[in-house]
């Protein structure tokens, strides 16, 4: 109410340079997005949530108990609540739409290309849409096999490129939008679909010096999504609360003669965390590189379990 009293005493020279002020902070400026977190966190924390220490897009409530009864996570201005009732998930929202206008408050249903399901066994996340936008854009057909020749994997058994293989000259690489095709498949892997993950990061090391058989390769991820568009991505219901980490590396592998990390988090039968990364040494025993994933994987289970303890949704041992 302040800052509007603020508004109408100013006069026409005033209220341009005001203008100007705000047209610059929100896309004029490189601090833009920092300023629209400010904001928006400053109006979050004013309702009665608290700013997660390790991760800043994430709020917490908690009762006068100290029982966590809020969760409320933001993607540029995209806004979750997660509450234990609708009415108090619907109240939250009500209470921050004081502070700045809402555009939408509803059940989650679809959120930056995910669709969302929630019964009572549990909650269901898909890209299909986007897969199948990204099928079409690249020539890919999902309602025609005949043309598009879907696979049952994502990458040939053992695969690894060779030097030869390599094209380093822009002008001599094949014509494809390969910088695309990695960018549209990193952002459906890294969402819902840890099964293309590994074929994937393993192309992107070639976006600046890809050939016909990296291309091949691409390609070829696009025809086991054909196969496979819709694949849910399921988080059930159930009061198994163990964490469970699964960590291995293969040796000495690709051009660089790097290792690969790879390891999964399973929260109860919830798959919520996958990696798949080379490592930055080159190991010299397969006992090496296997202790270096381990590492690597522990660091996400110990991050994970520290964010799980603040918000306190369970007493671990």
């Amino acid at each position: 109410m302040n800052e509007v009293k603020e508004i109408l005493a100013m006069n026409e020279a005033q209220l341009r340079r005001q203008c100007a002020l705000s047209v610059g902070n929100l896309y004029g400026r490189l601090d833009s997005g920092k300023s629209w977190y400010n904001k928006m966190a400053k109006d979050i924390i004013s309702c009665g949530w608290e700013r997660c220490p390790t991760e800043p897009c994430l709020f917490v409530r908690f009762d006068n108990d100290g029982t966590l009864i809020g969760l409320w996570s933001t993607y540029v201005d995209d806004m979750t609540v997660m509450a234990p009732t609708d009415e108090l998930a619907i109240g939250y929202l009500q209470e921050v739409n004081k502070k700045f206008p809402l555009d939408q408050i509803s059940r989650l249903k679809f959120l930056l290309n995910m669709k969302y399901i929630q019964t009572k066994d549990g909650i269901g996340i898909s890209q299909s849409v986007l897969v199948n936008k990204t099928l079409q854009a690249f020539g890919f057909d999902p309602e025609n096999y005949k043309t598009s020749r879907p696979v049952a994997t994502p990458a040939e058994t053992h695969l690894e490129y060779a030097d030869v293989d390599i094209v380093r000259e822009e002008k001599d690489q094949p014509d494809f939008d390969y910088r695309k095709a990695i960018g549209c498949l990193l952002y459906i892997a890294v969402q819902t679909r840890p099964d293309i993950l590994r074929a994937v990061n393993y192309h992107a090391k070639f976006v600046s010096c890809f050939g016909p058989r990296m291309v091949d390769g691409v390609k070829r991820i696009f025809r086991y999504l054909v196969k496979y568009t819709d694949i849910w991505h399921w988080f059930p219901a159930d009061d198994d609360w163990h964490i469970t980490l699964s960590t291995d590396a293969s040796f000495a592998h690709g051009i660089e003669l790097k290792s690969i990390t790879g390891g999964n988090i399973m929260l109860g039968g919830a798959l919520i965390a996958v990696l798949s990364k080379q490592q930055t040494m080159v190991a010299k025993s397969t006992t090496e590189a296997e202790s270096s994933a381990l590492i690597m994987n522990e660091s996400y289970l110990i991050a994970l379990t520290d964010l799980c303890r603040w918000t306190k949704l369970w007493q671990l041992p």
